[in-house]
């Protein structure tokens, strides 16, 4: 579920001006929606209810603990109560101590002492903000112009449309293979980088516009850093000879990018070309695409010599490889909601 904030900052009033303001303006300047004014504790707030509440709406909770924190008068077990979301939603609170040392912390709380803290001792705010961006960030991937994938060294903010799409899309090929003027073979091979642990399936849909045979070879997601297999259940939901839905549950075994391959027959992808003389594929993209391959495959026979390929108005260049006529088209990167459109024409026909 998407989240409104990416942290909220549950602090004593005292502290807001030494460290609060400071710390939310460093985390705003890099991107991320922070909420705190609404989580400024006073005498006779209840911490749970407040904390509870910023976690419903924010992705992590960061709590500022200090001697003016533990002053306010809350008895112990509403302090026990942040260990215990800690416990249900573990991981996404994230305290700070503040001018406190584990001797002061467990005197008012020795379960909150145990839990994983930053503290500000010795520390400026860049290098706090740096330290929690290892936690409310994510590695962002790129890949060069050799086609290889590389990962940024520090987690940092990914901006807000990645997020809504709940993953990177860091690789995508897609091949189409022309057999005959009806049989085509397609392939899309997609690696992505989840930003939930719980990304666990995946849902492929495939379209062709006249009813025929549609068959799906295979729909398999891979562990990326070990090229293994995960373990999978596969179901077709819809299969009516136009419109394909093939549904991909999985378990993943590292929290790195994932692949996912998939392969279908199809009787009529490209008909259009030997009937009408032109058929195309259109591409509206709704997130980034950092690297982006189309690549067409013809047989090297006659009645596919009088074909041509554009990428919107831009003419493909063929090249010839083991009795196929290729066609390669790279764009690095995609941008958000840009469209790509690819025509083949058949001139043979098409005066």
């Amino acid at each position: 579920m998407n989240k409104k904030y990416d942290v909220f900052i549950s602090h004593a009033s005292e502290d807001k001006n030494d460290l609060v303001r400071e710390l939310s303006n460093e985390l705003r300047k890099r991107g991320y929606r922070v909420w705190y004014d609404e989580f400024t504790l006073t005498v006779g707030d209840g911490l749970r209810k407040s904390i509870d509440y910023g976690i419903s709406n924010s992705r992590y909770g960061i709590v500022i603990l200090s001697k003016s924190f533990f002053g306010k008068g809350w008895p112990n077990y509403e302090l026990d109560g942040l260990v215990q979301l800690n416990l249900e939603s573990f991981g996404k609170i994230l305290p700070i101590w503040h001018n406190l040392n584990q001797n002061d912390v467990s005197d008012y709380s020795p379960s909150l002492s145990n839990i994983l803290a930053i503290s500000t001792e010795g520390l400026d705010i860049s290098t706090i903000a740096n330290n929690l961006e290892r936690k409310i960030g994510e590695f962002e991937y790129s890949v060069n112009q050799n086609g290889e994938i590389l990962c940024s060294l520090d987690k940092k903010n990914v901006g807000l449309e990645r997020l809504k799409a709940g993953f990177q899309i860091i690789k995508s090929i897609q091949t189409d293979e022309l057999i005959n003027p009806t049989l085509s073979n397609s392939r899309y091979e997609k690696i992505i980088y989840p930003y939930s642990k719980n990304y666990n399936s995946h849902e492929f849909q495939y379209w062709q516009n006249e009813p025929g045979e549609l068959r799906l070879i295979r729909h398999i997601i891979y562990d990326l850093d070990n090229e293994e297999i995960l373990d999978s259940k596969n179901s077709i939901l819809k299969n009516d000879g136009c419109h394909l839905i093939s549904k991909s549950e999985f378990i993943r075994k590292s929290e790195g990018p994932i692949k996912i391959v998939c392969d279908v027959v199809a009787t009529n992808c490209f008909i259009g070309i030997f009937e009408d003389g032109y058929d195309y594929v259109e591409f509206d993209t709704k997130s980034r695409i950092d690297y982006f391959n189309h690549i067409f495959i013809l047989p090297k026979s006659p009645e596919f010599q009088k074909i041509t390929a554009y990428a919107n108005d831009e003419l493909l260049i063929p090249e010839e490889n083991f009795g196929t006529i290729i066609y390669n088209h790279v764009v690095q990167p995609v941008i958000p909601k840009s469209k790509l459109r690819y025509s083949l024409i058949n001139k043979k026909i098409r005066k």
